[in-house]
């Protein structure tokens, strides 16, 4: 039983080595679709289940069933705890500053370089992660001076077709 115990601890503690020698590397290692079965959580668990399995065994001298009992017990509780305060609040702390061409439809901007008649220029966007630039063209041909607010109309091969807001 004691060998189990130095077996899963010492696995842990070696992922743990690998992950910060590494990093990267290994970060996908032990990764399933559940939210909750995280590499964090598995290692964490499996470490405190060979770390609780010697201090039972060695220091309190349980007897192998109580020491199991001990060890499953503290993996179990680990495992959750490491979950909610660890896996669960860097998840919702995540914020992407990624976005959608089509998700900026109907938003508006301002012309920073004159949109010709017959060409393009820039428009300034403000995303949920910052502010953007973006070509832009008119929507009905019309030349569109610099500072002007504008509507986005419609995204078609990453240009930004936009119309004139009325004052």
């Amino acid at each position: 039983m004691l060998t189990l115990f130095w077996i899963c601890f010492l696995i842990g503690i070696g992922y743990v080595l690998l992950l910060v020698l590494v990093g990267e590397i290994f970060h996908g290692l032990f990764s399933f679709d559940l939210p909750m079965l995280q590499p964090v959580t598995i290692m964490g668990a499996l470490t405190l289940f060979g770390a609780s399995g010697i201090i039972a065994s060695q220091i309190y001298q349980l007897t192998p069933i109580n020491t199991l009992l001990i060890a499953s017990g503290v993996a179990i509780l680990s495992f959750i705890l490491l979950y909610v305060l660890f896996v669960r609040t860097t998840e919702t702390a995540e914020n992407s500053t990624g976005f959608q061409y089509q998700d900026l439809i109907g938003k508006t901007a301002e012309v920073i370089t004159p949109i010709p008649s017959d060409g393009y220029g820039e428009i300034l966007l403000v995303t949920s992660g910052g502010r953007t630039a973006q070509i832009a063209a008119s929507e009905d041909g019309s030349s569109i001076p610099q500072g002007t607010q504008v509507k986005v109309q419609k995204v078609q091969d990453q240009i930004f077709y936009v119309s004139s807001i009325s004052s």
